[in-house]
């Protein structure tokens, strides 16, 4: 009798195991996001429909491969390993990672959630839930184009400055990075508009914007401060030597003369910089301060030249780049 009742017992409890599992698939596959269970050799073990719609592939089909053989090796390598085998160290991951995918980007909001075995002492497997945020993505970097853009120039504005400055200082303070701030005034540039017009000196400007890109890397940010002040944000540089020949760069570029509605316009202009070295008790505002400084000591000295100031002095000092005429 004790068996026959310990009988129905457990086939109670695998019915109702199984029923919950069941339960527990259905509402995974009602969800619009990646769910899936991994186990310690990166195996997919379950999937949810999601998955069998971006893939075009059946569950059954999935069930067996790795991450590496569905996203790819190079997605594989640098959105999934690094935070996969955190998590089957047992951590809990969360994280965003972009790239590229069938010619296009996409960007997920991934969760990598260690599961323990029994006895709590060893991670088993891994639950994956990731959420497609291509979307959101897009919609923010429009609204950062209206908001943090230059309408003139398409560089930075003030806002956008101040955003990029402090998470690049940021960067600089957690990996250990140089970076260097530059400001950058255009020479006598009131003269240009008094004798041309501001649609001329408007054209100047985009032409400084543009000459003022050339000079920096794609990692780099380049902003239009306002009038006919900029800035640029030089980021992990190896040494200060490479700030200076950014800022002779920039005097060098935006010295040379063009034509604008025909007429021969030549402006030349001054930069100040400032160096930071990671872990240094600055403040943003103090570091704009020094750039500041350094870039009115260029100004003082005569104009069309650079100025750039390590922890206590100016480490380099430019030319004369002035042209012959405003």
């Amino acid at each position: 009798m004790l068996s026959r009742w310990c009988t129905s017992a457990l086939l109670k409890a695998r019915a109702l195991a199984e029923e919950r599992e069941a339960r527990i698939h259905a509402i995974a596959n009602h969800i619009p996001d990646l769910v899936a269970y991994l186990d310690t050799e990166e195996r997919y073990a379950f999937v949810n429909q999601a998955y069998e719609q971006r893939f075009g592939m059946s569950a059954d089909d999935i069930i067996g491969l790795t991450p590496k053989h569905l996203w790819g090796d190079d997605v594989y390598a640098k959105a999934i390993r690094p935070h996969l085998r955190l998590a089957l160290s047992g951590k809990l991951v969360t994280y965003e990672a972009e790239y590229h995918y069938e010619n296009r980007p996409v960007c997920f909001e991934v969760t990598y959630q260690p599961a323990w075995s029994g006895t709590a002492e060893t991670v088993a497997g891994v639950h994956v839930f990731a959420r497609d945020i291509t979307l959101e993505r897009q919609k923010m970097r429009h609204l950062e184009q209206t908001t943090l853009l230059d309408d003139l120039t398409g560089l930075l504005n003030r806002k956008g400055f101040d955003r990029r400055f402090a998470s690049a200082t940021e960067r600089s303070d957690g990996s250990g990075g140089l970076m260097a701030l530059l400001l950058v005034d255009l020479d006598n540039f009131k003269a240009v508009n008094d004798t041309y017009g501001h649609v001329v000196g408007d054209k100047l400007l985009n032409i400084i914007g543009t000459r003022l890109r050339s000079c920096a890397l794609e990692s780099d940010s380049v902003a239009r401060m306002g009038g006919d002040e900029f800035a640029v944000i030089l980021e992990d540089i190896s040494t200060s030597q490479a700030a200076e020949r950014v800022a002779k760069a920039i005097v060098l570029a935006t010295a040379e003369p063009c034509i604008l509605d025909g007429h021969l316009i030549t402006c030349s202009t001054s930069v100040g910089g400032v160096l930071h070295n990671p872990g240094e008790d600055r403040t943003r505002n103090e570091l704009f301060m020094k750039a500041d400084t350094a870039l009115y000591a260029a100004k003082r000295a005569g104009k069309g030249r650079f100025v750039v100031l390590g922890n206590s002095q100016a480490i380099s000092s430019g030319f004369d780049a002035r042209p012959d005429t405003a």
